[in-house]
């Protein structure tokens, strides 16, 4: 199986949901899921660079640079 063929589905990725506190005012809320974006989106690039690693190891295990 391809790298690309493994990750042609978006369900391999696992980003925690977020869960939204009624109890908390409006601008606790904003913050709150602001923090979630952050911690989303950093998760997110982490993965890209991991799989571009995958990619590299692979291409020089494949094409070995002389």
């Amino acid at each position: 199986m391809t790298l690309s063929e493994h990750y042609a589905d978006f369900k391999w990725i696992k980003v925690k949901q977020y869960k939204m506190n009624n109890s908390l005012s409006w601008e606790d809320r904003y913050r709150d899921f602001d923090a979630h974006h952050v911690e989303e989106t950093t998760f997110l690039i982490a993965e890209v660079r991991k799989l571009a690693r995958q990619i590299d190891e692979l291409n020089s295990r494949q094409c070995p640079q002389s």
